[in-house]
């Protein structure tokens, strides 16, 4: 008895049985294509997180620098016996320091250490100059908006600033002015700052008396 020989119809369908359609190959490919644009997405996603992460960090860290120096250049400067200003360390007159506030930012006479090649008393400027808050030192006492201030070393403190606000409260409860005007030192001083579109939180340093 011989085999039956296979007609072209089924040879037709056993050599497509194993294989893939059109339709097959469009879904797989979608799929594929869907699979890849998530996992584009989600490599995107994990670097923007980084880097949001990163610039919080690094305005906390800016954050505590600056809030950290302002409060212990602020701090150190404490009144003396005599009334005509402010004095540092010492109880002799002989110290008597200087202390000058207006919009344009504040000057005060500070034991400074900063490892910039100067140190002990110097009377410092923290004030706005431009987009920025500088910081800078000298032996001379100049009132905070005389121009030659613009001779003697700087730090930047801050950058990209856009509100800069100092004030002093002449007793603890008296209220805040952003003008000083009198004799020796305020009981506190008080600095706003906006910067990078975000404020810093208020700082409120007491004058050590």
């Amino acid at each position: 008895m011989t085999a039956a020989r296979p007609t072209a119809g089924r040879l037709c369908r056993a050599s497509t049985g194993g294989g893939f359609t059109l339709i097959e190959i469009m879904v797989a490919l979608t799929i594929l294509s869907l699979v890849m644009l998530a996992t584009v997405s989600g490599f995107r996603t994990l670097a923007t997180t980084q880097s949001t992460l990163d610039r919080t960090i690094g305005r906390i860290d800016e954050i505590r620098t600056v809030s950290n120096f302002l409060r212990q250049t602020f701090e150190s400067a404490i009144i003396g016996q005599d009334l005509g200003g402010l004095s540092l360390g010492g109880t002799g007159g002989s110290s008597k320091s200087f202390f000058d506030l207006d919009q344009s930012g504040v000057v005060l006479k500070s034991v400074v250490m900063m490892g910039e090649g100067f140190g002990g008393t110097q009377v410092v400027r923290v004030a706005r100059e431009g987009s920025s808050i500088v910081l800078r030192w000298s032996q001379n006492e100049f009132k905070a908006k005389d121009e030659r201030w613009q001779r003697y070393p700087s730090r930047e403190l801050v950058q990209d600033v856009e509100e800069f606000a100092v004030s002093v409260r002449p007793t603890s409860d008296a209220p805040w002015q952003p003008q000083w005007k009198q004799r020796g030192a305020p009981d506190a001083i008080r600095v706003v700052l906006k910067a990078h579109g975000r404020f810093f939180p208020e700082l409120i340093i007491p004058v050590q008396r």
